[in-house]
């Protein structure tokens, strides 16, 4: 005979298909565009320019290995199966962003349904659109633009995709006592962990699903709580330790290009990241917190980067830390008051907070102070919350009684009470969706649609300027419109963080170089020198700088200190080659030319073109003109090594010589 719970599952069957059906189509009108986009922003670092992800299915093995180079594509975390999933599409298609994008669309949508099932597992008494109300307002959120549209952030969606089915699997396990399902947990916990380290957090969420299923009785069943929570403890040990050996790594290093490549202050990221002592950090944890909870229930608007300064570390005295403790006590006293009949309140506020507080610098600093992509995993938390809450204001009750009269009266009230509601919340997230998801089109949309909201970032004005810079170098028409702004960008970043910023000094130095204002250059770059001393990048271009105004005892000098910083930049000795001809010492930067000839085989070119200026100074013309016309046999363009014999020649007023390599010219096609 089939009981009443039975039949009630199946005549919601229907219904489940249709709920299904709504999500998926949520994720694609939120995100097919994504499918038309590149490459942006960290994509590039993770994907398109990491040689061993590139090298598709035969790296993976190595992917395994955690490698600490300094290049930025080294600095991703230890995320093999994030990374594996990138290199299998490789393998399969190429370097390609569309199949990327696709798989993160599938991914998403993937995870999304199993939410709704797992909640529905979970909450077996509740009335399935509870479960689905949930699953909706994940699926449309806002916040999680960036991890769908970002393709490196793919290790959001596997992470929490996998802790889902690691969660459902625990669900089974405790129903059925079957230790099929603890291996499940194990296996899928794992593949979590290695596809981003922030799913340690769901190991707290196992005894909380196991509050929910014995709630009223599971203190006088503490052996057996214990017993089917003991893989928790197991699990977080065992994640440390493969965390700390792949923090330990020393795979990759290497400190002569690790001491070319200057690492900015980490306060650039985080604002907290010089701040020491809980009590210190506490204030600006609350309000970060508080800033979490306003983004999921007003999410606008959003950035893609929240670096110094666009949130400052907050004191005791604040008016936003009391803000934000008035604000989540009032939260804590709501859940305390109804957690006995509602414990979808307790269990989505310490899911939130389970999950974010990873993210909160207290147990480690970060190199972000906030991220989008941080309320990923906690964000189901507060969807959970937020509609218990709204059940709660509605005076909803989701939970089934014995009898078909109030299961039939709880449909007709939801119905009455809250569809209208989540369909205009729903509509408004997808709309705030949709649009957000255009901002991720390119670097540059992102940059410059945001920028207005991170006025106090130093490093997104770098960002900006950087871009705009590009701009002039692909189309120099465009320099006198652009330049101003640009360089009030660069200025900006240097402004918010004087003491920090390397990278804005850097490059507008190099900026004033590329346009002979070699002296604001200069200046630039000793500032630079001061505050980063001993770096070769900085040193060399102060050197330069110097060669262009004349300065050559200075100029070489400072050439000198780089080359110790720097051994095996090819652009030093080529400079010193130069110097040393102005300065009279022709045998020493011919030495000079050989040695660099044989330490840097590929850049032979440019040390023969320094050897022509050298024997041109030396006035020796036999040798010029040898060294000269041996370019052509590295690339040169003909024409100018004609042109540049022929003026030299012209120059030394040897006219009938110039004469001769006209002729010569014109025999292989170029006239003068």
């Amino acid at each position: 005979m089939v009981n009443r719970d039975e039949k009630v599952i199946k005549k919601s069957t229907p219904w489940n298909y249709i709920y299904v059906a709504i999500l998926l189509l949520a994720v694609f009108i939120q995100y097919r565009q994504t499918l038309d986009f590149g490459f942006v922003w960290d994509d590039k670092i993770v994907i398109q320019e990491n040689p061993r992800v590139k090298n598709g299915i035969k790296a993976i093995p190595e992917l395994f290995t955690k490698v600490k180079s300094p290049y930025r594509h080294d600095q991703y975390g230890y995320r093999p199966v994030t990374l594996v999933s990138f290199a299998l599409e490789i393998e399969l298609w190429g370097v390609n962003p569309y199949y990327h994008h696709l798989m993160n669309l599938l991914y998403y949508a993937l995870l999304c349904i199993l939410i709704f099932n797992f909640l529905k597992q979970l909450f077996k008494n509740y009335h399935p659109v509870f479960s689905f109300l949930i699953a909706l307002i994940f699926t449309v959120h806002p916040l999680h633009v960036e991890v769908v549209a970002n393709i490196k952030s793919r290790d959001e969606i596997l992470a929490m995709l996998f802790v889902i089915i690691s969660l459902s699997a625990y669900v089974k396990f405790i129903r059925s006592h079957q230790w099929i399902y603890l291996v499940g947990v194990v296996l899928t916990y794992f593949m979590a962990f290695l596809s981003k380290e922030n799913a340690i957090t769901s190991l707290l969420l196992f005894p909380l699903i196991y509050l929910i299923e014995y709630k009223s009785i599971w203190r006088s069943q503490m052996k057996r709580m214990i017993l089917s929570n003991i893989h928790v403890l197991i699990l977080i040990i065992i994640s440390v330790l493969i965390f700390q050996l792949a923090e330990s790594s020393s795979v990759g290093k290497n400190e002569m290009i690790e001491r070319n490549i200057v690492k900015e202050d980490d306060i650039l990221g985080n604002s907290l990241f010089h701040t020491d002592g809980l009590l210190n950090k506490l204030p600006t944890v609350l309000v970060i917190l508080i800033l979490y909870l306003k983004m999921f229930v007003i999410p606008y608007p959003l950035v893609f980067y929240y670096g110094y300064n666009h949130i400052p570390v907050r004191g005791w005295l604040d008016a936003w830390v009391w803000l934000a403790i008035l604000v989540i006590g009032g939260i804590i006293y709501l859940i305390y008051r109804f957690s006995k009949n509602r414990p979808e309140l307790w269990l989505g506020a310490l899911f939130f907070i389970f999950s974010i507080s990873i993210y909160l610098h207290i147990i480690r600093k970060l190199s972000d102070t906030m991220a989008d992509r941080f309320m990923f995993m906690p964000s189901l938390g507060l969807s959970m919350l937020f509609v218990g809450f709204v059940g709660l204001i509605f005076n909803v009750k989701w939970t089934f009684s014995n009898d078909s009269k109030s299961k039939n009266a709880l449909t007709l009230q939801i119905k009455k009470s809250l569809v209208f509601s989540f369909m205009a919340i729903g509509v408004v997230y997808t709309i705030l969706s949709y649009n957000r998801t255009g901002v991720w089109k390119d670097d540059k949309t992102l940059v410059f649609t945001d920028m207005k909201n991170l006025e106090n970032c130093s490093r997104v004005h770098y960002y900006y300027a950087n871009i705009l810079w590009t701009d002039i170098k692909k189309n120099p028409s465009l320099q006198p419109k652009l330049e101003k702004e640009m360089i009030h960008h660069y200025k900006r970043s240097i402004e918010i963080a004087p003491q920090y910023v390397y990278y804005s000094r850097m490059e507008l130095g190099m900026y004033y170089s590329s346009q002979k204002r070699y002296q604001d250059a200069l200046d630039i770059f000793v500032e630079t020198n001061q505050l980063f001393p001993d770096r070769g990048p900085v040193l060399f271009n102060i050197g330069q700088n110097l060669y262009h105004l004349g300065e050559y005892q200075a100029s070489k000098d400072s050439l000198l200190r780089a080359r110790e910083f720097a051994p095996y930049y090819e652009a030093i000795p080529y400079l010193l080659i130069l110097i040393e001809s102005k300065l009279g010492n022709f045998d020493i930067a011919i030495e000079i030319a050989n040695k660099a000839m044989k330490d840097f085989p590929n850049d032979i070119k440019i040390y023969k073109d320094a050897l022509t200026v050298v024997y041109s100074e030396k006035k020796d013309k036999d040798k010029f003109i040898q060294q000269t016309l041996e370019l052509l046999s590295y690339g040169a363009n003909p024409q100018v090594v004609y042109q540049r014999i022929i003026h030299q020649l012209e120059e030394w007023g040897m006219r009938e010589e110039a004469n001769f390599y006209k002729i010569e010219a014109r025999k292989k096609g170029f006239v003068y």
